[in-house]
C-alpha cells in the first residue's frame, strides 16, 4: 500500500483531533448499531487495498450525514 504524503497525513490527524475534540467516538463511533471503530490518523489519507475505496468513502459519507457533526 502507498504511504501518504506529509502533507496529507499531517492533514488527516488534524481532522481527527478535531473529530475527538467534537466526541466523535463516543457519539458516531458507539451510537451506531453496530458500533463503528475510531478511524485512524491515516485511515482517509492512505490509499485503500481494493475494494477498500468504498469503505473509505462510505465511512466519510456516514461521518459527514451524521447528526451531530458540526
Amino acid at each position: 500500500m502507498p504511504r501518504p504524503s506529509a502533507q496529507s497525513a499531517q492533514r488527516e490527524e488534524v481532522l481527527v483531533d478535531k473529530l475527538r475534540l467534537l466526541d466523535y467516538e463516543q457519539a458516531f463511533c458507539r451510537g451506531r448499531e453496530p458500533g463503528r471503530q475510531p478511524m485512524h490518523y491515516l485511515y482517509l489519507a492512505s490509499a485503500a487495498p481494493a475494494g477498500g475505496q468504498a469503505e473509505q468513502q462510505g465511512y466519510f459519507a456516514d461521518l459527514a450525514r451524521h447528526p451531530n457533526t458540526y
